[in-house]
């Protein structure tokens, strides 16, 4: 595993780590969700690094061991600018024209709208229970509190709300994720905005993209939307696509009792493209 501080446009430091495949027959680069971090995903890059697939991976900005303010961004065009810098050391480093992007929850909605914009860079794209809207809707006083804190108090954090157990049948990595440290709990006013103003627009995202797309979405997702994700399908452009929905899997489809449905489905998906 190699690791390395990425300074982004703004001068913040990212964390950004990589394990290469002996014969790589692909390059994927992932981009986690809300409030974790990257280096939960390493007994998955390990699985894939035995199928010959390298694996870059970086925090974002506000996670895990990157900078920032935990679980804020004044834009969430920064989040785009951030991966634009990732995905060319990728292809630097591992000397592919092309990478596969894997996008979890609000990596999905990142990884998408990066892709509508700069898909030649992109051999295929995976989204796993993509954050396209939430699963229940926001009540409309909480939205205009959340409008208000934005503008005068961007930076007010309040609890998320989430719990392991909402993500994950495993015991085990549901109490993990509610004692884990460098889990953060908290969202910030700013990063609610700016992450809504994002979801209104991903139906014209999808629409933009014509490379292929698989979707692997949790059947019993208590965290997003299902509804949202059918919609993103429907409306892209690709030729070759996907919406695979396992049935009784909460949110972390890699994280379940049964992953090792979601894996093969991933690999099987990767070992085409």
């Amino acid at each position: 595993m190699e690791s390395k501080n990425i300074t982004t446009f703004d001068g913040k430091n990212l964390y950004f780590w990589y394990n290469l495949a002996e014969k790589p027959s692909d390059t994927l680069l992932l981009v986690h969700g809300f409030g974790e971090y990257s280096e939960r995903y390493k007994s998955l890059f390990e699985r894939l690094n035995r199928e010959n697939i390298s694996t870059f991976a970086f925090d974002l900005r506000g996670h895990g061991k990157s900078e920032g303010i935990r679980s804020y961004v004044s834009r969430f065009e920064d989040y785009i600018a951030d991966l634009t810098i990732i995905a060319d050391l990728v292809k630097e480093i591992s000397q592919q024209d092309k990478i596969t992007l894997l996008g979890h929850s609000m990596g999905g909605l990142i990884a998408s709208t990066y892709t509508s914009r700069y898909q030649n860079n992109i051999k295929t794209l995976i989204l796993s229970s993509p954050f396209f809207g939430l699963s229940m809707e926001v009540p409309l006083i909480k939205r205009l509190a959340g409008n208000i804190a934005s503008a005068l108090l961007p930076s007010f954090s309040m609890p998320a709300g989430i719990k392991g157990e909402y993500c994950t049948h495993d015991e085990s990595i549901a109490k993990s994720y509610d004692t884990d440290p460098m889990i953060n709990k908290y969202a910030t006013a700013r990063w609610f905005t700016e992450i809504i103003r994002a979801q209104k627009d991903i139906e014209e995202i999808a629409s933009k993209i014509e490379i292929p797309v698989a979707i692997l979405s949790a059947g019993d997702d208590k965290l997003v939307s299902l509804e949202a994700e059918k919609r993103f399908y429907e409306h892209l452009s690709s030729k070759e696509k996907i919406h695979r929905i396992f049935e009784g899997f909460y949110h972390e489809i890699f994280n379940e009792v049964k992953k090792e449905e979601a894996i093969s489905e991933l690999i099987s998906w990767l070992k085409k493209h």
